[in-house]
């Protein structure tokens, strides 16, 4: 397991859903998605890009496809 000095945040499901609400489709549905999921939770709980890592308690879901999500997966975010 790889060693870090960033703060952990422990997602909850309320912010997962607020994720999934704040994008319009992942890497199996759109060849737009260049964004990870944690630059999204990222832009949500207003954190520096890169500065906290995450840990979700349930895998987040494509609005569009329905495919899982980890932290790590690429998505298309919404326009602001």
């Amino acid at each position: 397991m790889e060693q870090t000095d960033k703060p952990l945040i422990a997602v909850s499901q309320h912010s997962v859903f607020l994720a999934e609400a704040a994008i319009s489709g992942c890497a199996n549905c759109t060849s737009s998605a260049s964004v990870s999921l944690v630059r999204v939770l990222d832009r949500l709980g207003n954190h520096p890009e890169g500065i906290v890592d995450y840990i979700f308690p349930v895998l987040a879901s494509c609005p569009h496809c329905r495919s899982s999500l980890d932290e790590l997966a690429l998505v298309l975010p919404k326009a602001d």
